[in-house]
């Protein structure tokens, strides 16, 4: 008997593929709940990427001018990342 979880498919009409944790990812998450549990990071903004394609903006704390353009700088620089790709 199958699950059936071959039969799941995205919003978009693609299979999703079997959840696997990127190491990276999780150590750099992990290592932002540590800065953030310790009072050092006083508010969060940016954007996840799904396993599907779908994203979602993320915004939580404090919002500065230096935020927005550090928020800025990051979408150039991906930007110019994925022209170059």
């Amino acid at each position: 008997m199958t699950s059936g979880a071959d039969k799941i498919v995205s919003l978009f009409g693609h299979p999703i593929a079997t959840p696997e944790s990127d190491a990276q990812l999780v150590e750099y998450i992990q290592w932002l709940l540590d800065l953030a549990t310790a009072g050092e990071i006083t508010g969060i903004t940016g954007a996840i990427l799904y396993r599907d394609d779908a994203v979602a903006t993320i915004g939580c704390g404090l919002s500065t001018v230096s935020l927005v353009g550090r928020l800025e700088q990051r979408k150039y620089m991906m930007l110019k990342e994925l022209d170059e790709s």
